[in-house]
């Protein structure tokens, strides 16, 4: 049997701007992430936006104060990360939508670039069936990014993996930007949401909604 599934990108799509961005200034906040640290954080996220550093080293970057707690005092942060500074932050509409595909049998995804470590805590709190995303060693460093053609072929090993065919033209997938052009290329039933200049360029034809 098919199953229509129903795929939403996270940063921009759900909530404004980058969760790894929260992450950062919440670590330097509660004095986990030094000064120095947060300074070579901006550093190698700018040089990153000229094309000159590999966003798998900033995000590795981002996520290295974790290293100074135990791996269940991390985790817990990170649930608590989350719960108080993600959830509350997501777009109304954007969980109605996912209700909405939950009440009609669907599979519901949480396809993000963001890092599992703490994306998976989501989980907990959404109508989703699973979180696929970005995935870390023990050390916190990004070891697949998952973006472009990396989130189809995520999305397709986990479909494999418990072995459910896709109804494809029945599918649905929500993302704001370029980067999420492929996983839009999926299905017959994709949407742009908030999205960016480059992502209307290239997605022409693409209906796209505003949610606030």
């Amino acid at each position: 049997m098919e199953r229509v599934l129903a795929m939403f990108d996270f940063d921009g799509t759900m909530i404004s701007g980058d969760s790894i961005a929260r992450l950062v200034r919440r670590m330097s906040l509660d004095g986990l992430m030094s000064p120095l640290t947060l300074i070579r954080v901006l550093l190698s996220t700018l040089l990153w936006k000229l094309g000159l550093m590999r966003v798998t080293k900033v995000k590795s970057l981002s996520l290295s104060p974790l290293k100074r707690l135990s791996p269940e005092q991390a985790d817990a942060y990170l649930a608590k990360f989350a719960a108080d500074k993600l959830v509350p932050r997501i777009y109304p509409q954007a969980l109605e939508h996912m209700q909405a595909h939950q009440r009609d049998g669907h599979v519901v995804l949480l396809v993000s670039a963001s890092p599992l470590c703490y994306m998976k805590h989501l989980k907990e709190h959404l109508p989703v069936d699973d979180v696929i995303a970005s995935e870390t060693d023990s050390g916190y460093r990004v070891t697949r990014n998952t973006v472009r053609a990396v989130k189809n072929e995520a999305i397709n090993r986990w479909l494999e993996e418990r072995g459910i065919r896709a109804d494809w033209k029945e599918s649905s997938a929500y993302g704001d930007s370029a980067n999420d052009l492929d996983m839009l290329g999926m299905v017959g039933k994709p949407c742009l949401v908030n999205p960016h200049r480059k992502a209307l360029r290239l997605g022409k034809g693409i209906p796209s909604v505003r949610w606030r």
